[in-house]
């Protein structure tokens, strides 16, 4: 289970910076708890389910009911769905991975000494986006000496708490890579996945290729689909007429 709890002080320290609306359940209108997410692709809080569809049981009156099988309409799109399980929704990681990066950052709003991850009686003045751990000046320097580490985004403690965290949360590019911090702009073939210019070492003897180009061949693939569609109703709708018709001719009182 991932919860994420606050104190009072943060939460007071939290009204008075705004939860990034992309955190909040569209149900309880609250910071995520354990989110959950639906075949439609909406995401809620885990218990709020569990209260959606104990609502949805009491305003509909049914004498016959399959046991352990839950119906829930969707709030924000109404799709009915069937729910055997809660516990087997699967949870939505990039939610939980925001919720985390937002209980973090949220820690720096509260005006109290925050001490380095490494330098443990360091004052941290440093927050790793990518690591998502406070640094001291001294581990922050060592950070971006490493090979590994010297592309992590860092955030100073200073502008975390003099700016709108929603800002700093929403700042990273939806078009962005989780891991390089760099524009999506190429795709690989083999494990199906957009990648920045510096995924290719990961994605070695791997086909990779130009983004635009794969979203042209699938926008041609989606267009063909479309005609083939048309084409197959029109077929459907054409033969449909042409038999309704020549049974209504077998009845001369239809004439």
């Amino acid at each position: 289970m991932f919860f994420f709890f606050f104190s009072k002080k943060k939460i007071e320290t939290l009204e008075m910076n705004p939860i990034p609306n992309g955190l909040v359940c569209p149900s309880c209108d609250q910071l995520f708890q354990n989110p959950r997410t639906l075949d439609c692709l909406h995401s809620y809080c885990l218990e709020c389910l569990e209260k959606l569809v104990k609502k949805d049981g009491e305003n509909e009156e049914k004498e016959e009911k399959e046991e352990d099988k839950n119906i829930l309409n969707c709030p924000l799109c109404q799709t009915s769905l069937e729910i055997e399980d809660f516990s087997s929704l699967p949870i939505d990681h990039f939610l939980l991975n925001e919720l985390e990066r937002f209980n973090l950052l949220s820690k720096s709003l509260i005006k109290e000494k925050i001490f380095c991850v490494v330098e443990k009686e360091e004052e941290a003045l440093w927050f790793c986006e990518e690591c998502q751990e406070y640094l001291c000046e001294r581990c922050k320097q060592a950070h971006q000496g490493l090979k590994l580490t010297k592309n992590h985004p860092l955030t100073s403690i200073e502008q975390i708490q003099s700016g709108n965290l929603i800002e700093i949360v929403s700042g990273r590019s939806s078009h962005s890579c989780l891991t390089h911090q760099k524009e999506i702009e190429l795709y690989c073939r083999v494990c199906e996945l957009p990648i920045c210019a510096m995924c290719p070492d990961d994605h070695k003897d791997h086909s990779i290729c130009n983004l635009s180009n794969v979203v042209e061949q699938e926008k041609q693939k989606l267009e063909e689909s479309l005609t083939n569609l048309l084409t197959l109703v029109s077929f459907f709708l054409f033969s449909f007429f042409s038999f309704f018709f020549s049974f209504l001719s077998f009845f001369p009182f239809f004439k």
